[in-house]
């Protein structure tokens, strides 16, 4: 239930968190249903993490990517994305070897602005992004407000729809004949 969750419109991944915190599974999985709500509570509010200014893209959408050296073939999908949608882009690499990290990106070249976390999950700019997995996407708006914590799902429908708006509501890649 909560791996459906995690891949799931927010309202619904809420609905499911916290039919698990209040059930008897186990409190593995209820802690990862708290981590789940705490993500999901960031989309709709302004990005203010420390250690990344995202004030420098005021009026132009935003695609936030997690990436990895060891992950070489997500690099190739967010330099799919970056051709295809023409956003601005951030990748904030959690690799705990940042000097292993800027070598991988000056040869395969990671798209955007190239941040170095350094600590997995749990480095300071990760952890304030809660995020849940390795490879993440978050879409924010031209305002400077996160606006998708999903965003590797159906992401260049997504970005469409971002680009075409002004960042009022959460894009759909389903509504607008994005990826599915």
């Amino acid at each position: 239930m909560l791996s459906v969750a995690k891949s799931s419109a927010s309202a619904i991944a809420n609905e499911a968190s916290n039919e698990l915190i209040h059930s008897s599974a186990p409190e593995k999985i209820k802690t990862g249903a708290r981590k789940l709500l705490a993500q999901r509570a960031l989309e709709g509010k302004p990005m203010n993490i420390r250690g990344l200014d995202v004030s420098a893209f005021k009026g132009r959408p935003v695609l936030l990517y997690t990436w990895s050296a060891k992950r070489p073939e997500m690099v190739r999908a967010f330099k799919y994305w970056a051709v295809k949608s023409g956003v601005d882009m951030i990748g904030v690499n959690i690799d705990s070897d940042k000097e292993a990290a800027r070598q991988f990106a000056q040869s395969e070249h990671p798209p955007g602005l190239l941040v170095y976390d350094g600590g997995g999950l749990d480095g300071p700019i990760t952890s304030q992004l809660r995020l849940l997995m390795p490879s993440s996407v978050y879409l924010i708006d031209r305002h400077g407000v996160l606006v998708d914590t999903c965003g590797h799902i159906g992401t260049l429908g997504k970005l469409a729809a971002l680009q075409k708006t002004d960042g009022a509501e959460k894009p759909d890649a389903r509504r607008d004949g994005g990826e599915k």
